[in-house]
């Protein structure tokens, strides 16, 4: 469903953010 590809690509999101910060 589009709700659950809206939440994976968010969690995405999330976790690229985290890796960006991290550097």
């Amino acid at each position: 469903t589009a709700a659950e590809y809206e939440r994976r690509r968010e969690k995405f999101v999330k976790e690229l953010d985290f890796v960006l910060a991290d550097v």
